[in-house]
């Protein structure tokens, strides 16, 4: 339903996934918008997504891994002792030093 090219979502899809494909933008667009709010009032805030997901393809998830005291990290569950990898992502602001 989405591309690196296009990740707020392909043209011609049915009804339903474009409903899917809605809401998830709106949510997107919801949670960058705490995030900043949370950055310009030096308040802790994480977003988490799997590494792979379009979401970190996304103008607005773009241009927040450029601003400063913004962090774009990520972690294989495996170095936790997981039998799987799953690399999950974090774009982070007011943690750690």
């Amino acid at each position: 339903m989405r591309s690196n090219e296009r990740p707020k979502g392909l043209t011609e899809l049915s009804e339903k996934d474009s409903r899917k494909v809605l809401e998830g933008n709106e949510l997107a667009r919801f949670s960058i918008a705490i995030f900043h709010d949370c950055r310009r009032h030096n308040m802790p805030a994480v977003i988490e997504n799997p590494h792979s997901s379009r979401l970190w393809c996304m103008p607005s998830y773009e241009h927040a891994r450029s601003i400063r005291h913004v962090k774009f990290d990520w972690t294989d569950f495996c170095q936790d002792g997981t039998p799987w990898r799953k690399r999950t992502a974090f774009l982070s602001t007011g943690i750690g030093a």
